[in-house]
């Protein structure tokens, strides 16, 4: 599995040697040589070869691609290990699987009089700024619980803030997933975009969830309230289609 340099006396000249179980590729250049063996590995294999590069932070994303592939991921594990490590969470053993419970959120107290935040209120707003960064820029499957307790910060109870941490919690156990954009290197010379939309449907209000993906990667993600009047939850599937389209036309 190493390629070896060797001097030869008589031709004065450095050059690389890799060694199997029946045969030698001899070459003057140490890359002429790695190409030379893939290309005879790939008469017997169906193989994909990949060369990471070197990663880079950004913005809090932690970014690589794949030189070979051309094949872009983009994590966010360094910075939800550090929330995960400054709220002092600990390590649970119990596995997280939905970053929220299935039941809905109770309503926000009434805010106490002055105008001052209180204990719970700074809590909740802190532990929601940090899930509104991360749903927005790499994470989309906690984009829903962020939405729905951003308006309860100014009267939050404690089951607000344990959601809170239980979003916080979910990423944490799935740090390691990632937006993955696929490279032109296996023959997708175009962008592909690809749009999921789904709706329901309660006395002319509908509310619609879009995701757009462009080769694989998540590009946009958002659930909303449509005002506009909906006779249907195929019609409002369709209003989210239509704004998928938009959307990726216009990126």
């Amino acid at each position: 599995t190493r390629i070896n340099s060797v001097r030869s006396r008589q031709i004065k000249r450095r050059f690389y040697a890799r060694q199997t179980d029946d045969f030698m590729i001899v070459s003057y250049d140490s890359e002429d040589l790695r190409r030379r063996l893939i290309d005879v590995i790939r008469q017997h294999y169906q193989i994909t070869v990949t060369e990471p590069g070197d990663p880079f932070s950004f913005n809090g994303l932690e970014i690589q691609q794949d030189l070979a592939t051309g094949d872009t991921t983009i994590t966010q594990q360094r910075k939800i290990e550090m929330l995960h490590a400054n709220l002092r969470m600990g390590e649970h053993t119990q596995r997280v699987r939905t970053p929220r419970p299935k039941r809905q959120f109770g309503p926000p107290v009434p805010p106490p009089p002055g105008g001052a935040l209180n204990t719970d209120q700074k809590m909740l707003a802190t532990l929601n700024g940090a899930l509104t960064h991360i749903a927005r820029t790499g994470r989309p499957d906690v984009a829903e619980t962020e939405s729905e307790l951003a308006p309860l910060a100014k009267g939050p109870t404690e089951e607000h803030i344990q959601a809170a941490h239980r979003a916080i919690e979910y990423l944490y156990q799935s740090r390691t997933r990632c937006i993955k954009f696929n490279g032109p290197g296996r023959g997708r010379d175009q962008l592909r975009p690809t749009i999921y939309t789904d709706a329901n449907h309660h006395q002319g209000i509908a509310k619609i969830g879009v995701l757009v993906l462009i080769n694989g990667g998540v590009v946009h993600g958002s659930s909303k309230i449509v005002r506009r009047p909906v006779g249907s939850v195929t019609e409002a599937e369709a209003v989210g289609i239509n704004k998928g389209v938009r959307i990726a036309t216009n990126l």
